[in-house]
């Protein structure tokens, strides 16, 4: 289905087929996008500029936060080659530096992972870009994460969700603690960036949950981390079930934010937690994972992709009290 505005008017043309032959579309065509004037957020920026390639669509797993089930569960690749080839048309038309992957979840196994690196390898491709992907905690092993470094892998994006494993299994997860401190051990011993992806506001959740997932998010040793209230956006199995329970009724789409200092405004909170709570919360979790002294310095010298200026933009956002106004 294609969604437009024809006068002012929506228009939606009929449902169609998915196309599972992703090999048969065209690589976006980026001359006829100014991309130089767009950038990564801070904790995927390894270099500038940067272009992002999408290397597959779905995605199999059911986590009931996720919208994804409502463009569809059925998990469709492109092959190994067919975004090796996208790789060296970007290196070899536009001066990029980085390239992102947009996938939910790249790769979805290690076998296809081992195949694209040795792919770029092969091609010396990895000599010439670095590149950040999000993948699974229980998909990498040592063995994997060095052949990413190797293929240029620079930086990967997790998502952790909680430090709690009751909270975990309440949005079916279908991963552990062990499995988190796993993975993010080996990748720092391989010598990969680590950026952690928190959910706060999980169904459940008490203020200390939230404290412990805080503290587990410092005793990962993570390079980056964000904390997320958590928003049941339409598609999710979390929006149907609030929406049946009467527990959702906002439709003022603008609030379906992640980041909103107004308690007056958020989608919708946990039972146990006030929305004041909540923002009190996820500005505290900010504050105690980034103004460490290491993190500091880490962040100014070693990561260099924040800077002085975003770090004290990202520090007055942090000390910024919540607006109670409408």
């Amino acid at each position: 289905m294609i969604c437009f505005k024809r006068e002012g008017a929506i228009v939606k043309t009929a449902p169609r087929a998915m196309i599972e032959n992703l090999d048969s579309l065209p690589f976006p065509a980026w001359r006829l996008f100014p991309f130089k004037k767009y950038t990564f957020l801070s904790f995927i920026d390894v270099k500038k500029p940067g272009l992002s390639i999408l290397g597959s669509r779905g995605c199999p797993y059911q986590c009931t936060f996720c919208c994804l089930p409502g463009i569809g569960c059925k998990y469709r690749t492109r092959s190994v080659k067919s975004i090796a080839d996208e790789f060296q048309y970007i290196l070899e038309n536009f001066p990029v530096k980085q390239i992102g992957f947009f996938d939910p979840i790249f790769p979805l196994s290690k076998d296809f992972g081992m195949e694209f690196c040795e792919e770029l390898i092969r091609r010396r491709l990895h000599d010439k870009t670095v590149w950040v992907c999000e993948t699974r905690v229980d998909i990498v092993d040592r063995e994997l994460l060095r052949k990413m470094k190797e293929a240029g892998c620079r930086r990967i994006l997790f998502g952790l969700e909680s430090g709690v494993e009751e909270l975990l299994n309440n949005v079916n997860k279908k991963c552990n603690l062990e499995d988190i401190r796993k993975a993010i051990g080996s990748a720092r011993e391989e010598g990969v960036q680590t950026a952690g992806l928190f959910m706060i506001g999980l169904p459940g959740e008490t203020k200390e949950m939230t404290g412990r997932t805080i503290q587990f998010a410092k005793e990962l040793n993570l390079d980056f981390a964000k904390f997320a209230i958590t928003v049941p956006f339409p598609g999710s199995k979390l929006y149907e079930e609030l929406t049946a329970k009467g527990e959702l009724k906002r439709r003022d789409w603008d609030n379906f934010v992640t980041f909103n200092n107004n308690p007056k405004k958020l989608v919708c909170v946990p039972g146990k937690i006030s929305p004041e709570e909540l923002i009190s919360l996820q500005q505290k979790a900010h504050r105690e994972f980034y103004l460490r002294p290491k993190m500091i310095l880490k962040q100014l010298f070693k990561m260099r992709t924040v800077g002085i200026k975003n770090l004290f933009f990202g520090l007055f956002s942090l000390l910024t009290p919540h607006r109670s106004c409408e």
